[in-house]
């Protein structure tokens, strides 16, 4: 009868991270080499380096994978660094900076729990020992590359002062 009051692993929280990510004002991301940093501007995203306009919906995205990612279990690590995982050198790495917050939220991406199957990957919270296995597509959006950002309006017209539209077919 009292083994049902033994916690378990079924009683924890399985979300990777619990912090309120929808609300950074600034994001750096490394993936395949790349570095990319996204500060908020007037309610706009922005590239930190030049200013150009971000792709709202891939931030979007990007912020809610981040929200939303769940691992399939947790791994208690003495040693989260270990080649094993793949965080030495990981396939990516997102770091949030999130107002009233001591530091920045970061996310490791490290390597497949199996190299051949490719389901599942080892992802990391901040320098936590517990280490998450988390599938691959709920971990997709955080591989994506700097390009992957880049806002693809090509004409940005305000309907209010279009006054004529004409339309020809050869």
């Amino acid at each position: 009868t009292t083994e049902k009051f033994r916690p378990g692993h079924d009683w924890r929280d399985l979300h990777v991270t619990t912090v309120n990510v929808e609300t950074a004002t600034r994001i750096e991301i490394a993936v395949a080499g790349q570095r990319a940093a996204f500060v908020q501007k007037d309610g706009v995203w922005v590239f930190e380096n030049d200013a150009a306009r971000a792709e709202d919906s891939a931030i979007k995205e990007l912020l809610k994978s981040v929200k939303d990612m769940n691992a399939a279990v947790f791994i208690e690590a003495e040693s989260p660094d270990a080649a094993s995982f793949g965080f030495s050198q990981p396939q990516a790495e997102v770091r949030l900076t999130i107002p009233g917050q001591d530091g920045v939220e970061r996310v490791l991406v490290g390597a497949y729990t199996d190299e051949n199957a490719k389901r599942m990957v080892y992802v990391r919270r901040n320098d936590s020992t517990s280490i998450a296995k988390v599938r691959t597509q709920d971990a997709e959006k955080l591989l994506r590359t700097a390009m992957a950002y880049r806002d693809r309006t090509i004409l940005a017209l305000d309907p209010a002062q279009i006054e004529r539209i004409g339309l020809s077919n050869p």
